[in-house]
């Protein structure tokens, strides 16, 4: 028995064949030439994988100025509104299992405490995998978020200490000749 090998003359052949018979069959001509583009303006326009207004949930334990300019940079960018909102982790994980929220934000206790030291934030993401593509984008998207909103804090805490920090003095030493 021989292992399967494409011919490339035996399959032009077949499809030019199978070509002709379409173009004798008068009900297939429109099918053949008419559909794809019509798939393709609708298709060009209809599908994207920007996702928008994702249905997100919010743990806010910090409770601060900085936790709640995180969440407005969240819902300013257009791609997250805040469905809920909560006390407890496991509200959270409630609102995801249920599938009220595909998103799921926790601001630990100390976060606005992190910031003012210049010590490292952090911030729970949680998604719903059961639509894996709109999860993974919307996953993308807030990590982008929270990096830049973690950049420009971080920058104006150090513009801060350098404004208040002493200038330091310089000491220079007699040069001998």
């Amino acid at each position: 028995m021989t292992p399967f090998r494409l011919n490339a003359v035996r399959l032009r052949q077949l499809l030019g064949q199978d070509f002709r018979q379409m173009l004798r069959d008068p009900r297939a001509k429109p099918l053949l030439f008419l559909a794809p583009i019509f798939q393709l303006l609708i298709f060009g326009y209809a599908v994207t994988t920007d996702v928008r207004n994702i249905a997100t949930f919010v743990v806010d334990r910090d409770r601060s100025a900085d936790s709640r300019q995180l969440v407005d940079a969240l819902t300013a960018s257009g791609y997250f509104r805040v469905t809920g909102a909560g006390e407890r982790p496991s509200e959270l994980t409630d609102a995801l299992d249920h599938g009220d929220a595909l998103v799921g934000v926790e601001i630990p206790h100390d976060f606005a405490a992190d910031i003012a030291a210049g010590r490292q934030a952090s911030v729970q993401l949680l998604v719903d995998g059961t639509r894996a593509n709109t999860a993974t984008v919307a996953l993308g998207y807030a990590t982008r978020i929270v990096a830049r909103f973690g950049l420009a804090r971080g920058a104006e805490v150090a513009a801060r200490r350098v404004a208040v920090a002493p200038p330091r003095r310089r000491i220079t030493a007699p040069m001998s000749a």
